[in-house]
């Protein structure tokens, strides 16, 4: 008889709620990085803060279609970008300016990031194209 109590109660422990939402809270911090197919702006550096992500299907400056206003979804800028829109040569390359033809950012290519921009260079953001890789 008491092996049997002694096996419910392990059992018990096994399924406590607590355990699960913990397990789920892993899922959420990894759920932070920008997510394949996409390219992401982050208003804090190493891709902290909030978050603003946008599908690679998803390019400005392109078939007569605006540039991303930055200031208008970060209002500071952003302090990291990541580009994970694809890899290698397929996918979007992204440029940030901070004035008509003045680039803030050099093109991020798919499959790369910039982790820690400073606040000076994130505050001078204005606008972001983003077009296909092959062009």
């Amino acid at each position: 008889m008491r092996a049997v109590v002694g096996v419910a109660s392990l059992l018990a422990v096994a399924i406590v709620p607590g355990a699960a939402m913990a397990a789920g809270a892993i899922t959420v911090a990894a759920d932070a990085y920008c997510t394949f197919g996409s390219f992401c702006l982050y208003s804090g550096p190493n891709f902290d803060g909030e978050k603003i992500e946008y599908g690679g299907e998803q390019a400005f400056c392109q078939d007569n279609r605006p540039a991303l206003n930055v200031r208008s979804v970060l209002p500071t800028g952003a302090r990291s970008v990541v580009n994970n829109t694809r890899n290698g040569t397929t996918g979007l390359g992204v440029k940030i300016y901070s004035a008509p033809q003045h680039l803030v950012l050099t093109t991020i290519s798919p499959g790369g990031e910039v982790s820690e921009l400073d606040a000076n260079t994130a505050r001078s953001m204005q606008s972001l194209c983003a077009y296909p890789r092959n062009n």
